[in-house]
């Protein structure tokens, strides 16, 4: 709340991506897979630049508040807890501003619900990030490509006849994969329900993953703090 203008622009990324996604699609009768991907896409987009610098920019009080006993977990957690909040935000502009020009389908609730988990997994990417750099130019640079490999392993790109059984191993580890299945369920007259339900689990299950990898990264680098620690209690 403090840092007003960069959390309006953050929150200004969702209608205007909306907005753009409206000129794009609205002359289209019917809802496309390139649309359901660019969704998929956008919400990892809005939670991994949401939190690339949290981490990264308050470095240095970070450290100072770990000499004082700040628990590294509760850290990590209050993090990824209001920066969901900020992509839920985001998420939700992003179905209603769409739904109103394009028809989604019913309900449009649950486009956000699989969106949701997706832009959470994209927050738990954006910290690992932050976490992993030193300064925030270099996270912001980190972005794009780990971004890319969303895009590059994806069916949209390439069918599954073209490709090789390790690069559809690699289709699995994309968050892009499992988002835009479960949004492609929504618009099937039957619904598969393990997809959906996979479609939700496993960008949890990464944002899990995720945090713990930052948290094994930040304690790996404490060694450094914990000198400045001795010195300023010697």
């Amino acid at each position: 709340m403090a840092d007003k203008w960069n959390t309006f622009l953050l929150l200004a990324q969702a209608p205007v991506i909306a907005g753009l996604i409206v000129l794009i699609w609205r002359d289209i009768d019917q809802v496309t897979d390139s649309l359901l991907f660019v969704l998929a896409l956008s919400a990892i987009w809005f939670g991994t630049l949401n939190a690339c610098r949290e981490i990264v920019k308050e470095k240095s009080i970070f450290e100072r508040e770990w000499m004082k006993g700040l628990n590294l977990s509760s850290y990590l957690w209050s993090k990824l807890i209001v920066l969901s909040l900020v992509g839920f935000c985001q998420c939700l502009c992003l179905v209603f501003i769409v739904n109103n020009t394009i028809d989604l389908g019913d309900p449009p609730l649950g486009h956000l619900i699989v969106l949701f988990p997706a832009s959470l997994a994209g927050t738990g990417l954006g910290l690992l990030i932050s976490a992993s750099v030193t300064t925030v130019d270099r996270s912001l640079t980190a972005v794009p490509l780990l971004l890319l490999p969303q895009i590059l392993f994806s069916e949209m790109l390439v069918s599954h006849d073209h490709s090789s059984d390790f690069v559809k191993f690699l289709e699995k580890t994309a968050i892009t994969t499992w988002t835009f299945d479960g949004l492609s369920q929504l618009e099937k007259s039957e619904t598969d329900w393990s997809i959906l339900f996979w479609s939700i689990a496993a960008p949890c299950l990464m944002t899990l993953l995720f945090i713990l990898l930052a948290r094994w990264i930040m304690m790996f680098r404490l060694p450094g703090t914990a000198k400045i620690k001795k010195k300023a209690q010697a």
